[in-house]
């Protein structure tokens, strides 16, 4: 009898106090439906976040944020538009007159190099280098003639060369410009198999410093093509251009293949990736420009030269990313180069380093690319 009036008095207990439980929560709940929701954005803003904090990014009035883009470097290369330190900034580089044809060291890296043809089917190369770096073996270096030479108006350096051959000049030389001459400076290059000429950093910066010649660059240049902004997207044009072919003669061909995975162009000469014999690297570049030119050839006594007109202007192609575009280039009124889009205004490209091939015009039809 005593146990049945206890189990009685516990459940008695189990019921009051689910009672108080329910009358609990329904009164949260009226309290909740008169007050609204908590942390409600005023002015029709609303909270995507679900954490009581106002978004800014909406139309109810509140200020839009942008990200700052990051700041482009603060020192750049004037050739390839690539960062730089401060003392690469100030620093003129050396381009070299080489003969294709011999035994190359010291091209890959070369920020520009500039191709030209001359008689017998036969090129020769503007390599552009910065000594800051480490320049060693360099060359064959070989003569320069005023058309090659014309070429540091419009893309600056100290030219390194042995002499020239410019037979047609009256004076028999060239105009005056930064050139250190090997052939008049002795003891600054050696040879090797008695016919191709060689130096390198240590001779040549302190040749130059006995010809007083400065290798700090002092003067602005104006390139004939401008660069992409910083961070922007590469520029690809519609026609493909894997690969390119610049058949200079029937022994003496140039071949630019694309790389995808690199997004360079690699040099090619003879059917074959031409590497650098001094580190064995591919000499590649992210541009490549071939410019039609005008050439003429004069007639002496003991040769005949043919020099390309590197001032004239004409057509070309420029191509990147394994795409093509047709270009125009000419000399401004001020005596500029000038590379000009299909439209007409300045050429832009992509940064990088830049392959530039003269080709003669009347055989333009013999450069072919897919």
């Amino acid at each position: 009898m005593k146990s049945l009036k206890t189990s009685s008095l516990f459940r008695l207990a189990a019921l009051l106090l689910i009672a108080v439980i329910v009358i609990c929560m329904v009164g949260f709940v009226a309290e909740g439906w008169q007050s609204g929701p908590q942390n409600q954005p005023e002015s029709g803003e609303t909270d995507n976040n679900n954490n009581g904090d106002t978004d800014e990014n909406t139309d109810g009035g509140g200020e839009v944020i942008t990200p700052e883009p990051p700041s482009p470097p603060e020192y750049t290369h004037y050739l390839t538009g690539l960062e730089v330190t401060a003392d690469e900034y100030r620093q003129r580089p050396l381009c070299f007159v080489m003969d294709s044809a011999s035994p190359l060291y010291g091209i890959s890296d070369a920020p520009l190099m500039v191709e030209i043809p001359i008689e017998a089917g036969q090129t020769r190369l503007l390599v552009y280098r910065d000594h800051s770096q480490n320049l060693g073996k360099v060359g064959s270096i070989t003569k320069a003639r005023e058309c090659i030479s014309r070429l540091q108006d419009f893309f600056g350096g100290i030219a390194i060369c042995s002499g020239t051959d410019s037979s047609h000049l009256s004076s028999g030389t060239l105009p005056a410009r930064l050139t250190f001459d090997l052939s008049a400076n002795s003891g600054y290059a050696y040879t090797e198999n008695t016919n191709y000429l060689y130096s390198n950093k240590d001779l040549l910066l302190a040749g130059l410093q006995n010809a007083g010649i400065s290798t700090s660059a002092t003067e602005a240049l104006t390139l004939p093509f401008a660069f992409t902004p910083y961070f922007s997207d590469p520029i690809r044009f519609t026609k493909s251009a894997q690969a390119v072919t610049l058949p200079y003669s029937e022994t003496n061909g140039t071949d630019l293949y694309y790389d995808s995975n690199t997004a360079q162009y690699l040099l090619g000469k003879g059917g074959q990736v031409k590497n650098d014999l001094l580190n064995g690297k591919n000499v590649s570049f992210k541009n490549a420009f071939v410019l039609f030119a005008d050439a003429t050839t004069y007639e002496s006594a003991d040769q005949t030269e043919m020099t390309i007109d590197t001032a004239g202007g004409g057509s070309g192609y420029y191509f990147t990313e394994g795409t093509a575009s047709t270009i125009n280039w000419k000399l401004d009124a001020t005596g500029n180069l000038v590379f000009s889009d299909e439209r007409g205004a300045r050429l832009t490209v992509n940064r990088g380093t830049s392959y530039i091939a003269f080709y003669k015009a009347s055989c333009a039809s013999n450069v072919v690319f897919n």
